[in-house]
């Protein structure tokens, strides 16, 4: 077994395990979901140079309004090539009344292949304020982010940045998705760009089919690279499982 890949799943069970020791004695509300989709986008950037990818997630809500989990999923990263990318993440969410909630997750991403001189594993930190089910802020940080670019490559540097996402429930299992987001990258990219995308979505029982536009600004394409930065249609079928997926 690849030795990230390995770390990650020692360090998911050292994790679920603490959970679970210090849990209420009941019964855990759990979820997950599988997705195929024609793109996987990381807050814009592409992480499979455009292609098709799966992607699999699954949780466990442990104590009050925390959870825990874990994703895999196929990227194709320059200077990587194919390559599995699998995540932990620890959160909690808690509702202020009826309408608001607070939110936060700790995540750790590593790859089970990389580049010689560059490492993508890295940390990010993330917390949201939610208006009912129609309305999400969120802020995210990482301390370590690796990125190749045009200016150069960003090496275990600082990233961060803000999203906003927008949803309102139609007809006939029908939705309006929307967002757009910020981000912020340091070191020798030192610079930011701005995204956003505009869907819709239908859902039947635990099954969804999504259709988007997403966009992204001149400086992420000049950045990045049209494979990885582009303007471009991201079609999606999730089938969810349990509760779904957690908030994170």
């Amino acid at each position: 077994m690849n030795l990230a890949i390995a770390r990650l799943a020692a360090t998911a069970a050292a994790v679920a395990s603490a959970w679970l020791a210090i849990a209420p004695a009941r019964a855990l509300d759990s979820g997950g979901f599988v997705a195929l989709e024609s793109d996987d986008l990381y807050h814009g950037l592409s992480q499979v140079r455009g292609q098709p990818t799966a992607v699999v997630d699954a949780y466990a809500r442990v104590r009050d309004d925390a959870y825990v989990g874990g994703s895999v999923e196929r990227v194709d990263l320059p200077g990587a090539g194919n390559a599995a990318a699998g995540a932990i993440y620890v959160g909690a969410a808690r509702a202020l009344n009826d309408d608001w909630s607070l939110g936060g997750a700790v995540s750790r991403y590593v790859y089970s292949r990389e580049p010689a001189d560059l490492s993508y594993d890295f940390t990010e930190l993330q917390a949201h304020v939610r208006w009912r089910s129609r309305l999400r802020l969120d802020a995210y940080f990482s301390p370590d982010t690796s990125i190749y670019s045009a200016r150069g490559a960003l090496r275990n540097g600082q990233s961060g940045g803000v999203e906003v996402a927008w949803r309102q429930e139609l007809a006939r299992g029908f939705a309006l998705d929307g967002g757009a987001g910020f981000r912020r990258l340091g070191g020798a990219i030192d610079s930011g760009y701005a995204y956003g995308d505009l869907g819709l979505a239908w859902r039947m029982a635990n099954w969804q089919l999504s259709v988007q536009a997403v966009a992204v600004d001149g400086r992420a394409k000049s950045l990045f690279g049209r494979q990885t930065a582009a303007d471009r249609w991201v079609f999606g079928l999730i089938r969810q499982f349990g509760a779904g997926s957690a908030v994170h």
